[in-house]
């Protein structure tokens, strides 16, 4: 298992939220990140990151 640090943001790429989660995977760490009760509700995205390098960046499109 490895630690990975979500990192969620608002449009204007701040950092509002930081949570560590606990995966055997960078796509289960994804998949988990995803479902974040919060990134569904408030925010534009996430990083995610295994120590410090960064696994994967995920932006919602704004609706118009």
């Amino acid at each position: 298992m490895a630690f990975y640090t979500v990192r969620l943001v608002d449009h204007g790429e701040n950092v509002w939220h930081v949570e560590n989660i606990e995966c055997h995977s960078d796509d289960e760490a994804i998949t988990e990140a995803k479902r974040s009760s919060a990134f569904g509700f408030l925010g534009a995205g996430f990083d995610l990151y295994l120590g410090d390098a960064l696994i994967h960046r995920h932006r919602r499109q704004l609706r118009e």
